[in-house]
């Protein structure tokens, strides 16, 4: 923005996230995935955004506005605290239920996200693929519908990155919606998204499952090199 010019970031995209599948936002920086991301949370999207968010064809009301969880790039967590007392401490903060039902919930969001080897450990000692899962456990303890994620596996290494990409898989296996943000995934992880919206300048150049990338591109001329990254290439 300068001056009385407002520079446009997003041009007319649109898409479709179904429960049960993670759709990527993939794209090279500047491309306008955080952006798109933001659009999709009602406390995030800010006044100056046109079209709108639809759940289940209607237009988003209150309550369903309430069952959204946004997991930010970065991990604000108390390093001192382990990992059980951090669920704990969100819990009491944010569930309206009996002590003993926000320890079970505690609990099965350990064992959902595969935290249990870390539980007691405290979030100082614990590993960026870990400290990622528990900022995913925090909000997962609201028994989110729609669950967005902006660059989860920023600062991970392929592996690691692999390994929260699954948990993701699982978590939407349970009937949630997820919709993630990713810049510059590994081939394995990007073949993993079950959709991928491909952005490029904020406008949508590809929309679709991943293994259809490639014939997309070399359709209209560009062909991938054999054993090279499609998100790379991309």
């Amino acid at each position: 923005k300068g001056g009385k010019s407002t520079r446009r970031i997003l041009h007319g995209v649109s898409g479709v996230a179904v429960p049960g599948e993670v759709l990527a936002l993939t794209g090279f920086l500047g491309s306008g995935k955080t952006t798109l991301l933001n659009c999709l949370h009602p406390e995030r999207r800010g006044a100056r955004v046109g079209g709108g968010v639809t759940c289940n064809g209607r237009p988003m009301r209150k309550r369903e506005k309430r069952r959204i969880a946004y997991v930010l790039q970065e991990d604000h967590l108390f390093q001192q605290l382990t990992v059980y007392e951090t669920l704990l401490f969100t819990a009491r903060l944010r569930l309206a239920t009996s002590e003993a039902d926000k320890v079970a919930a505690v609990n099965s969001t350990i064992e959902t996200l595969g935290l249990e080897k870390c539980r007691k450990t405290a979030l100082s000692l614990c590993s960026g693929g870990e400290k990622k899962r528990v900022s995913i456990a925090t909000e997962m303890l609201t028994d989110p519908s729609i669950l967005l994620l902006d660059e989860p596996t920023s600062g991970l290494d392929s592996t690691t990155a692999a390994a929260l990409m699954r948990t993701l898989k699982s978590v939407a296996a349970e009937g949630r919606t997820v919709v993630s943000s990713i810049h510059q995934p590994a081939s394995n992880v990007f073949m993993s998204f079950d959709c991928v919206l491909l952005l490029c300048d904020g406008r949508s150049v590809f929309y679709g499952p991943p293994s259809a990338t490639m014939p997309y591109f070399a359709n209209l001329g560009f062909q991938c090199p054999a054993a090279y990254n499609p998100a790379d290439f991309a």
